[in-house]
């Protein structure tokens, strides 16, 4: 009697390889969620630099050192506290994401720093420049 030899899998090699697939589909999503997620982080962080970065070019714009006032002073946007002889300049108090505040303080008699916090519901970035009177 001759030997009748199937071919094919078995259901436990079907099976195997329905989870291995599965299981490597998982870690890849898990991978790519996390990516996604780092990516929004990045563009808010993004966003919120360069809005702190405008306040501090529309501060070098009007004057730079001449238009800071010569007290320290700080500026919240969360009331928003008001502007002294437009300072700070727009964009603060900051738009529907951020919140701007600004610290401004006399260093030396002819050196004035101008901090920018901007800060949004998970987190904050602090921006500082230094304006030197110009002779």
């Amino acid at each position: 009697m001759a030997k009748v030899r199937y071919s094919g899998l078995t259901l436990a090699e079907v099976v195997l390889a329905v989870g291995l697939i599965g299981f490597v589909t998982l870690g890849l999503m898990g991978t790519i969620v996390g990516g996604l997620k780092l990516m929004s982080r990045s563009e808010t962080r993004t966003a919120a630099s360069n809005l702190g970065a405008g306040v501090l070019e529309s501060i070098a714009d009007n004057g730079g050192y001449h238009c800071i006032p010569d007290s320290d002073l700080t500026f919240d946007g969360k009331r928003p506290d008001p502007q002294v002889k437009d300072f700070p300049p727009p964009p603060y108090p900051g738009d529907d994401r951020f919140t701007t505040i600004v610290r401004c303080r006399v260093v030396t008699p002819k050196t004035r720093a101008v901090q920018v916090e901007v800060s949004w519901g998970q987190g904050r970035i602090r921006l500082e420049k230094v304006f030197n009177e110009v002779e």
